[in-house]
């Protein structure tokens, strides 16, 4: 889910803040990323547009039994987005679409995370990734 304000430089360009929350299961585990960073979007036509923003992100893993954490991450992503947008008041839209996001930041496990260090962080001891998906924001112009 995304929640986008933003300000409108002319009829084709805006910029603002992008706030980005997902969560995800791999290998079994799941984990739950926040982000948040500067976004420009750019109106292709009354209905369709494409966005980049930069995030700072923090993300949480839990073990594969759900009950404690097994990391936790912190760092930087680049998201590209394509959306189709629907205006539903003067100053509000909502969009739908896709989106790519490549990560890259620190990796911190827990006390009681050796289940992890055999998955996803072994090598690397570090969070890089690239994620794709589906997108649904909310946006509200100022």
């Amino acid at each position: 889910m995304i929640f986008d304000v933003t300000r409108s430089l002319d009829r084709r360009l805006d910029f603002g803040l992008r706030t980005a929350g997902a969560g995800a299961e791999a290998g079994g585990a799941k984990f739950y990323r926040m982000g948040a960073g500067p976004m420009i979007r750019a109106v292709l036509s009354e209905r369709f547009a494409l966005v980049a923003a930069g995030l700072r992100f923090q993300e949480t893993g839990m073990a594969a039994d759900d009950e404690e954490r097994a990391y936790g991450s912190s760092g930087n992503a680049l998201m590209i987005s394509w959306e189709r947008t629907h205006r539903i008041a003067r100053r509000i839209d909502i969009s739908w679409g896709g989106f790519v996001s490549q990560h890259w930041g620190g990796f911190q496990p827990s006390s009681g995370a050796a289940v992890v260090s055999q998955g996803r962080f072994s090598s690397v001891n570090r969070n890089v990734g690239m994620t794709r998906g589906i997108e649904f924001a909310l946006r509200t112009a100022l």
